[in-house]
C-alpha cells in the first residue's frame, strides 16, 4: 500500500499547477472543471487501488485546490474523453517522463508507483 500513498503525494503535486502553467491555449483562466483521467499503465499498483483512491482525491481537489486555484476538476478513471490526464507507470524508465508534457494541446503528467534505491547507502550519502 505505499506505492498507492507514494503515487497520491506525486498526483496532489502535479494537480497543484495553477492553470495558466498548464495550458498553452488563451492566456485567460477561465471558470473550468477540466476531466483529468487518470490511466494505470503500471504493474506495481492494480487499477482497483487506483479506483479506490480517487474519491480520496477528488475530496481532496474539490475541498483544498478549488479554493486556492479557482478551479477544479473532476477525476475519471481511463476517460475517453478528458482536458488533462495523469498515467501512472512503475517508473521513469529512460523515456523523457518527467515532468508535465503537452500532447495534442493536452497536458499530460506522469506518476510513478515504484521508486528506484540507492544501490548502497554509502552513495545515497554522497
Amino acid at each position: 500500500m505505499w506505492q498507492l500513498a507514494y503515487c497520491r503525494g506525486h498526483l496532489a503535486a502535479a494537480l497543484s499547477k495553477p492553470l495558466e502553467q498548464l495550458t498553452q491555449t488563451s492566456g485567460e483562466a477561465e471558470a473550468m472543471n477540466p476531466t483529468i483521467s487518470i490511466v494505470n499503465r503500471s504493474k506495481t499498483v492494480s487499477d482497483a487501488d487506483v479506483k479506490l483512491v480517487l474519491p480520496a482525491l477528488q475530496k481532496q481537489i474539490t475541498r483544498d485546490f478549488e479554493p486556492v486555484w479557482g478551479w477544479g476538476a473532476t477525476l475519471k478513471f481511463s476517460a475517453k474523453r478528458f482536458d488533462m490526464q495523469v498515467i501512472i507507470k512503475d517508473t521513469a524508465g529512460k523515456g523523457g517522463y518527467l515532468g508535465y508534457h503537452i500532447k495534442d494541446g493536452k497536458p499530460i503528467t506522469y506518476v510513478f508507483a515504484r521508486s528506484t534505491p540507492p544501490r548502497s547507502r554509502t552513495n545515497f550519502w554522497r
